[in-house]
């Protein structure tokens, strides 16, 4: 019963794609100018006028900045012989070294201020 049910739902699944196709896109005309109002010939009602709008040039999709790019490495869990993999954008990875040697940085001042004159 159960294995009818999911046959039958990846059907109607697959037919729901199929029958749907999505539509052209129309193009998009780039305006170098502002529309200007055109004299026509032909006779308007009294008192009907047309307005000319600026209309924003809205940018393509293919002019997007491409994504990060992001970049894996293994790392050791401390305390675990465990390995895992850690993905961050190159961006993500400069901070937490940054803050990791800031980190550091502080950790040994306090060192030198609670053990003045001992080198290990």
């Amino acid at each position: 019963m159960i294995r009818r049910f999911i046959v039958a739902s990846a059907i109607l699944g697959i037919a729901a794609c199929a029958a749907s196709t999505p539509p052209a896109p129309e193009p998009v005309a780039q305006a170098a100018k502002p529309a200007e109002p055109v004299a026509s010939s032909s006779s308007t009602s009294s008192g009907d006028q047309l307005e000319v709008v600026a209309v924003p040039e809205v940018p393509l999709a293919g002019h997007r900045s491409p994504p990060p790019e992001v970049t894996c490495r293994r790392e050791q869990e401390i305390g675990s012989r465990r390995v895992k993999k850690i993905c961050r954008t190159k961006s993500e990875m400069d901070q937490t070294q940054d803050a990791a040697e800031e980190t550091l940085k502080r950790l040994q001042h306090m060192k030198d201020v609670q053990n003045p004159g001992v080198d290990l």
